[in-house]
């Protein structure tokens, strides 16, 4: 029986990076960012590195709001919208295999992948990258600058998957360092305005790259779908791996193909509990 004021929400999860996600059809959702932060919290809450509102859309299937543990908005969430897209379709809201959803950067077209009648996985055209500075943005040279970090000097590629990211090359991307440096970079407004997520990328061959990202409203997280695409076309550009390519994560991977000026991604969309968020 529901509590009298208590939200609905299921939380589900791709490669670790998880969610909160609420439908709110009918927007009474008056204050997201307050919801967000306070849904979000772990150990307070349940706990997620953000909070997706299923909303309506007049040129979609599904509008996803989505928003960071924060409170801030994003543009877009490639792990993300594997799993708004696996929830439409169980849910049956949106009863078939390519869907079109709205999101902050667009309109995104998931795929289920089925497998004997189940969701196996999720496949998603995530559009062209950007490079130009000032649409990713970037205050300056995007491509190939050195950054002076605690005695570290780091070259970092710039690039817009829906949202702005920065790759940077290590031999060692478990390194965890790198997340200490990765919330110097995020923050640095004077270089990116917007502030931006930080990828740290070790190749391991020209079908294999180790990824570890931190988000930006979210700090380090388990895997970033659009950081992986990033990284991809970062990777692709430089020669340094295959138009196909895994990107490994700590809990599994990501299948990137890169075709012509489109990009794809396909993984996993997991639940991982239905509840109620008390008022």
């Amino acid at each position: 029986m529901q509590a009298k004021g208590a939200l609905k929400f299921t939380k589900m999860q791709g490669l670790g990076n998880d969610f909160i996600l609420v439908e709110n059809w009918d927007k009474k959702i008056e204050q997201p960012a307050a919801l967000a932060r306070r849904i979000c919290a772990r150990r307070l809450s349940a706990g997620a590195d953000g909070l997706m509102l299923i909303e309506p859309s007049a040129g979609a299937d599904a509008r996803m709001h989505f928003l960071n543990a924060d409170g801030s908005e994003a543009e877009m969430c490639g792990n993300g919208i594997r799993c708004f897209a696996r929830y439409l379709y169980d849910s049956g809201m949106v009863r078939k295999e390519k869907m079109r959803i709205q999101t902050g950067a667009g309109i995104v077209q998931p795929e289920i992948i089925l497998c004997g009648g189940a969701v196996a996985g999720v496949r998603v055209e995530m559009g062209s990258p950007e490079f130009c500075p000032e649409k990713i943005p970037v205050r300056g040279a995007a491509w190939g600058e050195e950054l002076a970090l605690s005695g570290k000097k780091l070259r970092f590629y710039a690039v817009r998957m829906g949202v702005p990211h920065a790759v940077l090359l290590v031999e060692d991307a478990a390194d965890p360092e790198w997340m200490r440096l990765g919330a110097q970079i995020e923050a640095n407004t004077a270089l990116f305005p917007e502030r931006i997520n930080v990828n740290f990328v070790q190749v391991i061959s020209k079908s294999q790259a180790a990824i570890r990202t931190y988000e930006r409203g979210a700090g380090p997280t388990l895997a970033c779908g659009t950081g992986s695409c990033a990284a991809a076309v970062v990777l692709h550009k430089l020669g340094l791996c295959r138009a196909q390519v895994e990107m490994l994560h700590a809990p599994g991977a990501l299948l990137i193909e890169l075709q012509g000026e489109k990009v794809f991604m396909q993984g996993p969309a997991e639940y991982v509990y239905q509840a109620e968020l008390m008022a």
